[in-house]
């Protein structure tokens, strides 16, 4: 089931977190959750806010894997100029 936090509602907790005003971007949302990016101190970050625990689940084994493959790669580029 998506999370129906209103916009106001996220900025609102995001500003008292960070101490600052906040502003948010809609990110094309999923069908199971709402998506907001925002800057701060020069830094751009992503909220996602889902009800379920899955999507993180797997958005988590998917950059590891990326992580991975990206050593993977380092390694054999290293060794094939060597």
């Amino acid at each position: 089931m998506k999370s129906d936090y209103s916009k106001e509602s996220i900025t609102e907790f995001l500003s008292r977190k960070y101490g600052e005003d906040i502003r948010l971007f809609p990110i094309k949302e999923g069908q199971e959750s709402q998506a907001y990016w925002f800057s701060r101190g020069g830094r751009e970050y992503v909220v996602r806010i889902n009800s379920n625990m899955e999507g993180f689940k797997k958005d988590k084994y998917a950059y590891e894997q990326r992580l991975l493959k990206q050593a993977t790669l380092t390694a054999r580029t290293t060794s094939a100029s060597a």
